[in-house]
């Protein structure tokens, strides 16, 4: 039999709040204190931090009569830290509860913490949910969803409602009393979490929380000089791994502009040979005055003897961070493991036989934020062109013909949003050229790629540039730009596009909103993360004729310079505008998506091979879990069985995700079949131009299905690519049903007699 909420014993509990001041405050949080917990379920110990005479008088005549509070005047100010251990020194409770009387207590929440922290013996510290100015783990909205799960574990809990096992309490110590209000609780979480103890939060308990009242009380300079000291103190404790990436994410999410412990640029070093790496790193460190700047070496040694000579100079700098091996030795998989790491505003890049000059840091991104629409700046010049494997490199004055594009670069400098953008390196490229793909990857997102003369190159005697590349990567880089101007260095100019010469992507994603614009948000964010490393544009249509542009969607435009919006025009068909945006489309294929489309990763690539596979392939198209599929045959299949898979809205998946299972099962096989709905027709340009444009005539659906046989009539293939996946959870979309029996009769008037019209559903 499952006790009640708050039927516990009297000492179970012992709640400390710190008041200062602000007496409706803290009369408030009592008041909330007394009416939803039960009488004698917990004593209170009171704390009045050397307020005015008249508070501490009118605190006394609240807190007069009432069984089990205690009221204790402090003679001076004492910090959180200072004063909730003379709390938990005088408490007698087997838990100790931390209350700030800024916050405001719900009935059951005793019971909910209690059964959160005794769920399981190895549970030091539980918390509630929250509103504000808590860890990502306790905010949710003030009247949340029933949860999934009452009881979730957590990495760091806030302080300011926070329930203790008087038995961690005791094995850990107290608070450091070096902190001053601030950052005093995630340095305690991750002190019991050091100590093998686990934290939790009450799901199903939700705790007001104001927040930021006494910070807010200081003077600017006071609270700025506080914070950045207590930033720094953190950093300072627990600046080994893995208790330091755990902060850099909370330093991201809670960022300050006075703050130096998040720092402006990241160095990334690739450490391909110790003696090398350390050399570099200590150069380094002798100049890396001026903005705030953190170091990532990243072990890209087979044996992983970088980082063990690497291992004492990262004791004794506590802003370098060391990654081990991984057992991958390729420059770009080195690349990205500094990159996902990287918390800084710039990312620099560099190899380990670069020598930096002095005042380079400040001259270097000084110049870069002068110049916004620039995604990438290199060094000028100091190695020699790349050379595939077996020929003789060019001679230095590059003759004409040969790509400058493609030298070996020793120093990237990129800002974080590019980064965002683009995306992380190919790793698929085993040597140097995946700098040459990056660059061209940030010219299709719409950024400019430029030279810098202020950036220290690479030192001509190191010989990088003289060694051949594998004939992989080159036949991996004319595979992915096909175009032979790309390849050859004609289009470019000084690293910058050259007047006349348009660049032409491999892909064409045209995205037509029908209805909501939210879900037509929610696709283009989708395309943008899922898009993978082929060559794309996207074209976003207004497919409503008395509809504006939205001002999320022309945000959205501003933020993605590789995003074109187009429309609205006087037709309200869907076809219509499609085809408005395919005139305007320049890739090699076309990649017609609807508006509620939620593409996985790897879709784009698939879907490429897939119209690859054969010289008439007209239409390729994914799997999908949208309702009524016209192109399976038979039963449904058990992958697709409704609920399988699906992506909830703030949950995590059982099982693995639907498209993962896919491109697992189906990697590289290609089903024939009759039709496909218009959830995603990936088209060549080619076939595009025999078969025409979509039929204006059909206004809500079926203009999918209608493309499919005249493009079969024209002699092309349907196919559908096994491996790639887009979910459709909005169903169905178009307008009412009047349209689709138009659009039916229209259907069956077309092609009556075609023997796909009997397997057509169109319910």
């Amino acid at each position: 039999m499952t006790r009640p909420r708050g039927a516990r014993q009297a000492t179970a509990v012992s709640v400390i709040i710190l008041a200062r001041e602000r007496f409706d405050d803290t009369r408030r949080c009592l008041a909330s204190l007394w009416r939803s917990t039960p009488p004698g379920a917990c004593e209170v110990l009171v704390f009045d931090n050397a307020s005015s005479p008249r508070t501490f008088e009118r605190l006394s005549r609240l807190c007069e009569g009432r069984p089990g509070v205690r009221l204790l005047r402090n003679p001076r100010n004492l910090g959180f830290a200072e004063g909730v251990n003379l709390g938990m020194r005088q408490a007698r409770g087997r838990f100790l509860l931390w209350l700030n009387n800024d916050t405001v207590l719900a009935p059951g929440w005793l019971g909910g913490l209690l059964e959160a922290a005794e769920s399981d013996p190895s549970i030091a510290a539980a918390g509630p949910m929250t509103n504000r100015m808590a860890p990502p783990a306790q905010l949710c909205r003030p009247f949340p969803t029933r949860p999934r799960t009452r009881v979730q574990e957590a990495d760091f809990l806030g302080g300011f409602c926070l329930l203790l096992r008087r038995s961690a309490a005791r094995a850990v110590g107290g608070l450091d009393e070096r902190f001053a209000w601030g950052w005093e609780d995630v340095d305690y979480c991750l002190r019991l979490r050091q100590a093998g103890w686990r934290l939790a939060v009450a799901r199903d308990v939700f705790v007001r929380h104001e927040g930021g009242r006494t910070l807010g009380a200081m003077p600017p300079s006071e609270r700025n000089a506080t914070d950045t000291a207590n930033r720094e103190l953190i950093r300072r404790k627990w600046s080994a791994e893995p208790w330091r990436r755990g902060l850099q994410g909370l330093f991201r999410r809670f960022p300050a502009r006075w703050d130096r412990a998040v720092p402006e640029a990241s160095v990334i070093v690739v450490c391909s040979d110790g003696r090398r790496a350390r050399a570099c790193l200590q150069g380094l460190r002798r100049r890396l005055e001026g903005p705030a700047s953190e170091v990532i070496a990243v072990d890209a040694t087979p044996d992983g003897s970088a980082a063990a000579r690497l291992g004492a100079l990262a004791r004794g700098w506590p802003d370098l961070s060391v990654l081990g091996p991984c057992g991958d030795a390729r420059r770009s998989a080195a690349l990205n493991r500094g990159l996902r790491l990287a918390k800084g505003a710039w990312h620099i890049l560099v190899d380990d036989d670069w020598r930096p000059r002095p005042g380079w840091l400040q001259a270097s991104l000084e110049a870069a934020k002068s110049h916004p629409r620039v995604g990438l700046w290199t060094t000028a010049g100091g190695a020699a062109p790349l050379a595939p494997s077996g020929t003789a490199p060019p001679p230095r004055g590059r003759p004409r013909g040969w790509p400058r594009f493609y030298d070996p670069q020793a120093c990237f400098l990129l800002p974080r949003s590019c980064h965002e953008l683009v995306g992380g390196f190919d790793e698929r490229f085993a040597g140097a050229l995946c700098d040459a793909d990056y660059r061209i990857r940030v010219f299709q997102a719409g950024l400019e790629v430029r030279r810098a003369r202020w950036l220290p190159p690479r030192p001509p005697a190191s010989g990088r540039g003289q060694a051949g590349i594998a004939a992989a990567d080159w036949r991996l880089l004319a595979r992915k730009w096909a175009d032979p101007a790309i390849l050859r260095g004609e289009v470019f100019d000084d690293g910058r596009w050259r007047a006349g010469q348009p660049w032409r992507p491999e892909v064409s994603i045209v995205v037509a909103r029908r209805a909501g614009g939210r879900r037509m948000l929610r696709c283009l964010e989708s395309v943008r993360r899922c898009a993978g490393s082929a060559a794309f544009e996207v074209i976003a249509v207004e497919a409503a004729a008395a509809r504006k542009l939205t001002p999320e969607l022309a945000a959205a435009a501003k933020a993605w310079p590789g995003l074109r919006v187009l429309g609205p025009w006087r037709s309200a068909t869907w076809p219509h505008a499609v085809n408005k945006a395919l005139e305007a489309a320049t890739g090699r294929f076309y990649a017609v998506l609807s508006d509620d489309a939620l593409v996985s990763p790897g879709w784009l690539e698939a879907l490429l091979a897939a119209a690859g596979s054969a010289p008439n392939v007209g239409v390729a198209a994914p799997r999908t879990d949208a309702s009524s599929l016209g192109w399976l045959q038979g039963d449904r299949p058990a992958e697709l069985a409704p609920g399988r898979g699906a992506v909830k809205a703030g949950g995590r998946a059982s099982r693995p995700p639907l498209g993962k299972v896919l491109a697992d099962r189906g990697a590289g096989r290609v089903s024939p079949v009759s039709y496909v709905r218009d959830v995603c027709l990936l088209i060549p340009a080619t076939a595009f131009a025999r078969v025409g444009g979509f039929d204006e005539r059909f206004r809500a659906s079926l203009g999918g299905e209608d493309y499919c046989m005249r493009a079969a009539q024209a002699g092309y293939q349907v196919v559908v690519a096994e491996g790639a996946f887009v979910s459709r959870p909005g169903g169905r979309a178009g307008r009412g049903g009047s349209a689709r029996r138009e659009d039916a009769s229209l259907l069956f008037t077309k092609w009556a007699g075609n023997p796909a019209l009997s397997s057509l559903p169109l319910s």
